[in-house]
């Protein structure tokens, strides 16, 4: 398993200078899909297409309703767009939630569809280390990226590491687990 397989750039702001990177790398704009309604959102990703990036990173996706978020990935789907998605993952896979899915859609993802955990392995908050115990490994993360992996979508690990040893970390949980790409 390959972990760094491309050259992947996140951009946060349209800036002139976009379709320098465009032309050379991977390049994803990212969309706060929990900040805005859908027209905001089609205008953002209209924005970002006109820049020329590869694809769109939907960063808190699953902070809609599940009818949104299926408008939502549409149309970036619709544009041509790639898609990074990041969120609740568990919820966004799964068809089953009275509350924000109460007729059970699932999200139609096309099979190139990224999916990015974040915080993978490590979490860094108020100062002090927090690598992933052998029970969340177990039982929330593994669990996560087979259901993935079995619905052939890539994954992305995504983890702010401090040092060598948390970057050793991750990346070792990354080749065991088998994540397609580490952020």
């Amino acid at each position: 398993n390959i972990l760094l397989k491309y050259n992947l750039i996140i951009l946060n702001e349209h800036d002139s200078k976009t379709k320098s990177l465009t032309d050379k790398y991977w390049t994803y704009g990212r969309i706060n899909a929990s900040d805005t309604n859908l027209s905001e959102l089609q205008n953002q990703i209209n924005a970002w297409k006109y820049q020329g990036v590869y694809g769109i990173y939907l960063d808190n996706l699953s902070q809609s309703r599940r009818a949104q978020e299926i408008s939502i990935v549409q149309s970036v789907q619709q544009e041509g767009l790639h898609l990074i998605v990041s969120g609740d993952i568990q919820r966004l896979t799964s068809s089953s939630s009275s509350t924000y899915n109460p007729s059970n859609e699932e999200i139609p993802f096309e099979a190139n569809t990224k999916f990015a955990i974040k915080d993978f392995g490590y979490a860094e908050r108020a100062g002090s280390d927090n690598y992933a115990t052998k029970e969340i490994i177990m039982d929330s993360i593994l669990p996560l990226v087979r259901r993935l992996k079995s619905k052939n979508y890539e994954i992305m690990g995504m983890a702010r590491t401090p040092n060598r040893k948390s970057f050793n970390f991750v990346h070792t949980l990354g080749l065991m687990l088998g994540i397609d790409y580490l952020y």
